[in-house]
């Protein structure tokens, strides 16, 4: 009896551990990003799963480790097309997004390159930009919220960062 009691709580310790993992698909993330980047005719960056796209480049100066970067941004789910924001210090992109307005933090959002303070998909994503530079960063959901769901994004989602480079401070 003690043998079938230990059997049966190892399969239960299995299947909760079954289900509390999330499934990454990087690989198909990669490849949506890429058929969405090419389907926009825009060249890009990639490096270790992040995703750069430069809309427009600035003509300030280049972001170097230790500067500060003030930047705008809009942060969006992504399965295969950019989806609704759920996070955004643009007022009226959070107005459009039917986001609690009265929470959000509308002003530059600051950082000094390379301290760790964003999540590491962003951080890697804001490598090599420029002031002025307008970006989309396109992170796989291993190096954007991993295996936690975060506000309204579920575990497991890639995303995608609409990024305005406002002030480098070297």
């Amino acid at each position: 009896m003690k043998r079938i009691t230990g059997i049966f709580a190892l399969l239960i310790l299995l299947a909760w551990g079954g289900c509390s993992k999330v499934d990454y698909d990087i690989e198909g993330q990669q490849t949506r990003f890429t058929d969405f980047i090419t389907n926009g005719g825009w060249p890009f960056y990639e490096f270790n799963g992040v995703y750069q796209v430069v809309v427009l480049r600035g003509a300030g100066p280049a972001v170097a480790a230790g500067d500060s970067i003030y930047f705008s941004y809009t942060g969006s789910s992504f399965t295969g097309s950019v989806g609704p924001a759920f996070a955004t210090n643009i007022k009226e992109k959070a107005k459009e997004a039917n986001l609690d307005t009265t929470r959000l933090d509308f002003r530059p959002k600051g950082f000094r390159s390379g301290d760790g303070s964003l999540m590491p998909g962003l951080a890697s994503g804001l490598t090599d930009c420029r002031q002025g530079d307008s970006l989309l960063v396109l992170i796989t959901s291993d190096l954007a919220y991993g295996d936690k769901q975060v506000g309204y994004v579920p575990a497991g989602t890639p995303v995608v960062f609409e990024v305005s480079i406002l002030k480098v401070i070297k």
